[in-house]
């Protein structure tokens, strides 16, 4: 079976019937799999004339001549594409620069993540302004199985470990049973041409380290580890299957109103411990999508639940507060106190600004940057652009001897009060993978200077 013949086949698996008139989206992001999705569908869809949408997405989080540069090449392959017959229309959306550092800041996530949920958006905007049936995505067979490994690498429960599904509401995924290898070589074979991301070599990316470092090592120790791997997912989504008809059982106590979810106490404590993580992760992502919940706030809420005697006790993250009582939990976005103090700000250039409290000065000054607060001066090693702001409930910051500290456990033992918690700068990198905390400026108020050196 050729390239074209499996395409094909995956979305007749996916439920298309080609016959019928569809309104089919693709986002190419100029990469080898989505270019030979694009290049596929035109030739499948021709018979049919039926008109393709194209999006791609410039999220301009690598520097902007090589980011412009994909765009550019999706736009002039879809004329090209045009002028041979095929009938297409291409949007070029580019997201606000330094909105994804911005997001990730939020929600205190990678910039991976960031970038995934702003794309996301972008599909649904497009999925909606075309009145589209389906929006055809790039995940390939390694995509998979790399997804399955990172997911493995991080804990996650059965749901995750089910690994991309073939199609999930309106996305579409019609490489998801072909390999990366065929892909290059249906279009060395089409003599097409696609653009490479230079951070597909970082290994400071956790997928990558699993695509350059993880797998040639599987491949050489343990022939047929993929199989393997995927047919664990095939058992683990059967599995899925029960867990969520029990979980169904136990979301009909819930209580959504716009700001909160409310489960009542009675319904939680009778339900094992695998169905009450789901139970909080499932409130959690009515209140905020693509929220990371750390595996230990849930194990301090089952355990606050099961032995809160108090009238009320509350847990809470950087995002999300919830109060146990004796009839209800109680999940709600977490509103931080002290909002005139609260800030951030994306900083790309030397600049001054105000904030509330403090007028601010950041000057280059070779390798360094020369940061001035009420007229106190520090110097911090660091490039453009990085994040200047107050503090999230759960920082942490490198120490001499390479370990991690909590912030909050730094600001307790500075004696820092409540007012001026939020005064403290904490200065984030944004062009590192890990966009590590670098400074804690605290001098201008009386306290301490932290530089990671």
């Amino acid at each position: 079976m050729d390239f074209q013949e499996k395409v094909l086949q995956n979305l007749e698996q996916a439920g298309l019937n080609l016959k019928k008139n569809y309104k089919i989206g693709v986002a190419v992001s100029g990469g080898a799999d989505s270019v030979s999705l694009l290049i596929s569908l035109c030739n499948i869809f021709f018979k049919t004339h039926t008109k393709l949408f194209v999006i791609t997405v410039n999220h301009f989080i690598r520097p902007d001549k090589e980011t412009c540069k994909d765009a550019e090449y999706v736009e002039e392959l879809c004329k090209k594409l045009q002028k041979k017959g095929y009938d297409l229309s291409v949007k070029v959306c580019n997201l606000k620069k330094g909105s994804v550092a911005e997001l990730s800041q939020i929600q205190n996530c990678g910039i991976e993540a960031a970038a995934r949920t702003l794309r996301y958006k972008a599909f649904e905007e497009f999925i909606n302004e075309n009145k589209l049936d389906y929006l055809c995505l790039a995940h390939n067979q390694n995509d998979q199985t790399e997804t399955l490994l990172l997911r493995f690498l991080q804990g996650a429960q059965t749901e995750s470990s089910v690994g991309i599904l073939l199609k999930r509401d309106k996305y579409l995924r019609p490489l998801l049973s072909i390999k990366r290898k065929e892909i290059e070589a249906y279009l060395k074979e089409k003599k097409v041409s696609y653009r490479t991301d230079s951070t597909n070599l970082d290994t400071a990316y956790l997928r990558n380290k699993i695509r350059l470092k993880l797998v040639p090592l599987l491949d050489k120790e343990f022939p047929g580890w993929e199989n393997s791997v995927l047919t664990g997912a095939q058992k683990n989504a059967q599995d899925s299957e029960l867990i969520n008809s029990i979980l169904q059982n136990y979301t009909k106590d819930f209580i959504q109103k716009k700001n909160e979810v409310l489960i009542t106490r009675k319904a939680f404590h009778s339900a094992p411990d695998s169905i009450k993580r789901r139970l909080i992760l499932k409130a959690i992502d009515c209140l905020t999508k693509d929220y990371r919940v750390p595996h230990l706030f849930m194990m301090e809420v089952i355990q606050a639940e099961s032995t809160c005697k108090k009238s009320s006790l509350t847990k809470e993250t950087s995002l999300i507060q919830v109060c146990i009582d004796k009839e209800n939990l109680t999940f709600k976005k977490n509103i931080k106190t002290n909002t005139d103090c609260y800030f951030s700000v994306i900083i790309e250039e030397d600049c001054e600004f105000d904030l509330p409290f403090a007028q601010v000065q950041i000057q280059s000054k070779k390798d360094k940057k020369i940061i001035t607060i009420n007229k106190n001066q520090a110097e911090c090693k660091i490039e453009y652009p990085f994040i200047f702001r107050s503090i999230q409930s759960d920082d942490c910051v490198k120490t001499a001897d390479n370990k991690y500290r909590k912030l909050l456990k730094i600001y307790s033992d500075w004696h820092v009060d409540e007012e001026s918690k939020n005064r403290l700068v904490v200065i984030q990198q944004l062009k590192t993978p890990k966009q590590e905390i670098c400074c804690i400026l605290g001098e201008p108020f009386g306290f301490y200077n932290w530089i990671v050196k």
